[in-house]
């Protein structure tokens, strides 16, 4: 392996600020005031922290707000498994020589610098899944400081740039999180997004085709339901409004099939909803919860 380094540095690989350009992904209907806050966060840059369960739209809020604010957008779904490299970058080998592969948060600074409108967002998915020392790397650029250090180079945010970290937790009750370190929490303002009623899971699905008292109803009560289980621990996901979107898609797709109704019904709980628990006991555990709330069986 060739590493050939300038003045101490093993050369960089470009950022192609191109892929970092802010896209909408459709209509989105604001369930509360996230969207509001979001944006105020990112026209100010403050660190902004929302807390829910998955599926419940997190990720489709920030796309959106930083669409709505033309800022530019570097985005990464944290794990136990996440590293120094993922976050700060890491060399490797291209064409035979040692190149420097910057990480995201070196990334998004140099993003908000580029941008036209000196704003930036590192959009970071479950925060709380990372290791509680990774999670300290973030402080420098929270804080004063406005800079990390990164393959013996300084990469700093200008005067004027408004840089927004923007993360998203699961509550404390899901598996394989951990607390926040208190000092990095500190630094963030933030909000809660509750999981949405029946009323505003029925502005963002598409009910055409799914008959209110045989199929939406149940499918509402037993998303519910889930949530009730998992918060007593009894299983581990919850039915999401993803989920509800997908099953009355599969649904539909079920009745082009010359199936009958209960059928089509049977099929998209079992292809839609019970996939979703790999535990063979949560499995059971939701069949007949399913079962006795359409009146089915599955």
């Amino acid at each position: 392996m060739s590493r050939k380094e300038i003045n101490g540095q093993i050369p960089t690989v470009p950022v192609n600020f191109d892929l970092y350009k802010p896209i909408r992904f459709g209509k989105y209907i604001e369930m509360s005031n996230e969207l509001s806050m979001l944006e105020n966060a990112i026209e100010n840059g403050l660190p902004f922290l929302m807390e829910g369960e998955k599926g419940v739209g997190k990720t489709m809020a920030v796309t959106e707000a930083c669409a709505k604010t033309d800022t530019s957008l570097v985005t990464f779904s944290c794990s136990s498994g996440t590293t120094m490299g993922d976050i700060l970058g890491r060399e490797h080998l291209y064409n035979g020589d040692s190149v420097f592969q910057l990480g995201v948060l070196p990334t998004a600074i140099l993003c908000a610098n580029k941008s036209k409108n000196k704003r930036g967002v590192l959009y970071l998915d479950e925060l709380n899944a990372l290791d509680p020392e990774i999670q300290k790397m973030l402080n420098p650029v929270i804080d004063d400081r406005r800079c990390i250090y990164v393959n013996n180079e300084r990469y700093a945010l200008d005067d004027g740039v408004k840089f927004t970290i923007i993360a998203t937790q699961n509550p404390s009750y899901y598996s394989g999180v951990n607390p926040l370190n208190e000092d990095l929490r500190s630094r963030f303002v933030g909000k809660v997004i509750e999981y949405p009623t029946s009323d505003q899971i029925a502005q963002v699905i598409d009910w055409t085709d799914i008959d209110e008292d045989t199929i939406q109803q149940p499918l509402l009560s037993l998303a519910v339901d889930t949530l009730s289980m998992k918060k007593e621990s009894k299983i581990d996901y919850v039915i999401s409004v993803r989920d509800i979107a997908l099953f009355t898609k599969l649904y539909r797709s079920f009745l082009t099939m010359n199936l009958s109704p209960e059928e089509c019904l049977i099929n998209a709980i079992e292809c839609g909803l019970l996939i979703k628990y790999a535990d063979a006991e949560e499995r059971e555990v939701v069949r007949s919860r399913a079962q006795d709330t359409f009146g089915v069986n599955v």
